[in-house]
């Protein structure tokens, strides 16, 4: 049978349990709070290849631990606030707009069949690089497992090192420490309650007096053992300007005052049941987890401003998860020469054309030469990228498109040389497919397009035997190489040449006329593009075509002019250009 003595010890014992454990469960339960505190983090987009698969991989991975902020929001913030580079200043002042606690920047390498992530973490309060940078690697087109292990262990955990509240949002890193403060006071206060209490069960029984003085110096010793964390805990409450709130655990205990017995003496009651040893400090015992939530419980409402705070977290998750499609996450990249789905331009063309023979010095009958003048055209022209206008505009099938140009003069006539004049139609009409190949991955990447179009040209003059010249009409095939190349945010350079291989000339190859030519044609054009905003345009253009004709001295007019047929060169060759420009207002997307 367990006389009084042994119980009064048993119980001082187990009532010093109950309070270092309530003790360690509480401060735990704060650190555990502390350290499980999301951060707000943006990730500016990536560069290289690739760059927006890998781009929403890691935003996927961070969303698991941290609010992620849409990547358009930050870029509208930084273009409204004119601080659009990745400075510590410009970062800075982004981040203390939107409070954002770390800014993430990437860069994608590719070497044979892997990927290199290159990544950069920057502090939301200083816009600062927080340590090097953090490079992994990856097979495919995926954060493989061990690349994530290594995101892990090195961004995840040094973002949730950061201060929270960095970009001037608030200070809950500092509540988080308030808060904790009044409840560890009042377990302290609690302990020493307790260990109080516990003390005259030993003086129920006077039957042996040595055994209560033993009893007494292990109390005593226990108490000792307390008070320094005693001490430490209210030290450190002692920094509170604001006195504690009432812990929720007094109204639960005050409710319960219907109860036989009080929530603390039932624990100390259980706690003298069981006659095992003190369990190591910071291992979780039944009796520390109604301490620990009771300690949760007791800590006091957050200010409105920062409930208000905390409502808009999920916001911030739901904005980032309605982000950009692939390709379209910067704006003026995605508009760019080497990104855009659709550029199309319409306006005033102006053409002049001349046409040239050569002949014997000494023919009488020369062929009259055509000089026009510069006359006003409506032309429009369009290159469209169909499968850049949905995914990743970075792959090779989003840089082939197909394109369509329209030019036709408005009114022109034309004159011989006794003033007759003659109604005249000048158009051209084409089509064809580009292949586009930019070097980088920023919109200040020069571009280079292939292109191979088919197009029909005509000139044609309404009476050619009273006006002396004759009428063409070309057909051709037109290889060509171009080059776009950006000078600034708002001008566009471009350079374009053709090789044109005709087929059909039209009326001056009938017998009638010249007859048959060895034909071949160069087009080169020079263009600037000056942009009012991303997707509006102005294009000015010169462009020049030469058409150069050999005759095969089989027509009429090439072997007859001076009555003798017999004489096959009369005129030789003809050389028929075009040389104008035009001024146009144009749209990409």
């Amino acid at each position: 049978m367990t006389n009084s003595r042994s119980k009064a010890t048993r119980s001082r014992r187990s009532a010093a349990v109950v309070v270092l454990a309530a003790i360690l469960a509480v401060c735990g339960a704060g650190g555990l709070a502390h350290a499980s505190k999301k951060r707000t983090v943006v990730v500016l987009d990536f560069e290289g290849p690739k760059r927006d698969r890998f781009h929403a991989e890691l935003v996927k991975l961070l969303r698991k631990t941290h609010a992620v902020m849409s990547t358009d929001k930050w870029n509208g913030t930084a273009e409204e606030l004119d601080a659009a580079t990745v400075s510590d200043d410009d970062l800075r002042k982004v981040a203390r707009r939107l409070q954002v606690d770390a800014i993430v920047e990437g860069k994608i390498e590719k070497r044979n069949d892997e990927f290199i992530i290159r990544l950069k973490l920057h502090d939301g309060h200083t816009g600062k690089l927080v340590g090097g940078s953090i490079d992994t690697k990856t097979q495919g087109l995926r954060i493989d497992s061990k690349a994530e292990r290594d995101i892990k262990d090195e961004l995840v955990e040094a973002i949730a090192g950061l201060e929270p509240g960095a970009a001037g949002g608030g200070d809950d890193a500092a509540d988080d420490s308030e808060r904790g403060k009044p409840a560890r006071r009042k377990l302290a206060k609690r302990g020493a309650k307790k260990t109080e209490d516990a003390a005259p069960v030993a003086s129920a029984d006077d039957e042996d007096r040595p055994a209560r003085k033993s009893a007494a110096k292990k109390s005593e010793k226990a108490d000792e053992d307390e008070a320094p964390v005693a001490k430490k805990l209210a030290a450190k409450s002692s920094d509170d300007d604001e006195p504690p709130r009432k812990p929720v655990a007094k109204k639960l205990a005050a409710k319960a005052g219907d109860d036989e017995e009080p929530p603390r003496k039932k624990l100390v009651a259980k706690a003298s049941e069981d006659d095992e040893p003190p369990r190591k400090p910071g291992a979780k015992t039944p009796d520390a987890e109604p301490a620990a939530r009771s300690a949760e419980d007791a800590e006091p409402r957050k200010p409105a401003s920062k409930r208000l705070a905390a409502a808009t977290e999920p916001e911030v998750e739901r904005t980032a998860e309605r982000e950009p499609p692939r390709g379209l996450a910067d704006p003026a990249l995605a508009v760019s020469p080497g990104q855009r789905a659709l550029d199309v331009v319409a306006g005033l063309s102006l053409t002049a054309r001349r046409l040239a023979f050569t002949s014997r010095a000494d023919l009488a009958m020369k062929p009259a030469d055509y000089k026009g003048t510069p006359v006003a055209g409506a032309m429009l022209e369009a290159t469209l990228y169909p499968l850049a206008l949905t995914g990743d505009r970075t792959g090779l099938l989003s840089n082939i498109g197909v394109n369509v140009a329209v030019d036709r003069v408005l009114k022109i006539e034309s004159k011989n040389a006794a003033g007759m004049v003659f109604a005249t139609t000048e158009s051209r009409l084409g089509f064809g497919v580009a292949l586009r190949h930019a070097f980088g991955s920023t919109a200040a990447a020069p571009v280079v397009l292939g292109t191979f179009n088919y197009s029909s040209q005509e000139f044609s003059i309404a009476n050619t035997a009273a006006a002396g010249v004759p009428s063409v009409k070309y057909a051709m095939f037109e290889p060509g190489l171009g080059l776009r190349l950006p000078v600034t945010a708002s001008l566009v350079l471009g350079l374009d040449a053709k090789v044109m291989l005709i087929t059909d000339t039209g009326d001056i190859e009938q017998p009638t006329q010249y007859g048959t030519a060895d034909i071949l044609g160069f087009e080169g054009a020079f263009a600037v593009d000056y942009l009012f905003t991303r997707s509006v345009f102005a294009r000015a253009a010169f462009r020049y075509e030469t058409i150069g004709h050999t005759f095969r001295g089989n027509g009429a007019q090439a072997n007859a002019r001076d009555g003798d047929a017999t004489t096959t060169d009369d005129v030789t060759a003809a050389r028929d250009s075009y040389i104008g420009g035009f001024v146009t207002l144009g749209y990409a997307y």
